[in-house]
């Protein structure tokens, strides 16, 4: 499925679709769950692989702080 299909199905601008896509713009949950459904996948599928928060914090704490 093309960008503009996408875009088609959920009743956006294949631009917008673009700019989900690449992390520009935030999407809404009822966004998402319109994207899921247009593309077959359960709304829990845009997420896997991702830390939990808890973890994710515990990472970004034991970085080294940036020099100034």
């Amino acid at each position: 499925m093309t960008q503009r299909q996408l875009a088609q199905e959920v009743g956006v601008r294949g631009q917008q679709v673009q700019k989900y896509e690449c992390g520009a713009n935030r999407i809404s949950a009822s966004q998402l769950w319109r994207f899921a459904e247009a593309l077959g996948v359960s709304a829990g599928y845009f997420y896997d692989g991702l830390l939990p928060v808890s973890a994710a914090r515990q990472d970004k704490a034991s970085e080294p702080l940036a020099a100034a």
